[in-house]
């Protein structure tokens, strides 16, 4: 009788392959109670049939969620259709926060190669002219046109938990903008706004506007680098070449310290958007 009815069973190695889950596993899940095979044989065989798969793969499900063993446990043993309802409501919550947060972290990757693939091939003592298209920022709220160097620790603490909040990864491009007034009295130290270069519009709350930009670059320490006169070479460029200020300024670091252990060889992207008379 056993034999026969052992024929319509798994063995644990069966299942195990089938369940995509090692046999040492399954052995802890029944030691522990979580999950014991359907018929355990006198000489201690492990058994499971095809009904049990089920069972199996929302254990692992639950727990690629992040769930414990012991709450798994009193999911599977104690719940009723309306706790599995409510149950699932939060799960499918957490797994859409998690997804988010991937979906964050591959587009925070993504900018990062987009941006070194920008850096190895600029020059420093350029200036030129370019159309861009829109694309997405995060930006903090506005700054009272506050010089670099005097950003209080409050304000990056502010702008730290609004992109933490908005879902978004840590290793963007980072940077400043200057606004259009400050640029037009030549207060090329004072910004406006900090900024994020995300590249999912998922992710931003603002847009580098399309248009027209003069652009340069600009090597140095993020920390201390002085971009006035980067600036002063941009702004008599404009001048000279019948050429005036449209828009804001946008600072984006395209090599951090990640990308170079020195960090006088950090690169500052600027682009300033312009119209011609």
């Amino acid at each position: 009788m056993e034999e026969k009815y052992l024929q319509e069973m798994m063995t644990i190695s069966q299942f195990s392959k089938l369940a995509g889950i090692s046999r040492k596993l399954l052995i802890y899940y029944d030691n522990s109670g979580l999950f014991s095979p359907e018929y355990t044989a006198t000489n201690g065989y492990r058994y499971y049939s095809y009904e049990q798969l089920h069972s199996i793969f929302v254990i692992i499900v639950l727990k690629e969620l992040g769930l414990s063993l012991k709450e798994i446990k009193e999911y599977i043993s104690s719940y009723s259709s309306e706790d599995e309802i409510n149950f699932l409501r939060k799960q499918d919550e957490v797994l859409s926060k998690k997804i988010r947060q991937l979906e964050s972290t591959q587009d925070m990757l993504r900018s990062r190669l987009k941006r070194a693939e920008i850096a190895r091939k600029q020059e420093t003592d350029r200036i030129t002219i370019s159309y861009e298209k829109e694309a997405p920022l995060f930006i903090s709220a506005p700054l009272p046109h506050i010089k670099k160097d005097e950003i209080p620790f409050e304000m990056w603490n502010d702008f730290a938990k609004n992109c933490i909040d908005a879902g978004i990864s840590n290793g963007y491009s980072d940077g400043y903008i200057i606004s259009k007034e400050s640029l037009e009295e030549k207060h090329t130290d004072k910004i406006r706004y900090l900024a994020f270069y995300v590249k999912d519009p998922a992710f931003s709350n603002a847009v580098l506007p399309a248009g027209t930009y003069l652009t340069a670059f600009c090597k140095g320490n993020f920390d201390t680098l002085s971009t006035e006169p980067v600036y002063r070479k941009m702004l008599n460029y404009i001048e000279n070449h019948n050429l005036e200020i449209a828009g804001n300024a946008y600072e984006e670091r395209l090599l951090d310290e990640v990308s170079v252990k020195d960090k006088d060889l950090q690169l500052l992207r600027i682009r300033l958007q312009i119209h011609y008379k």
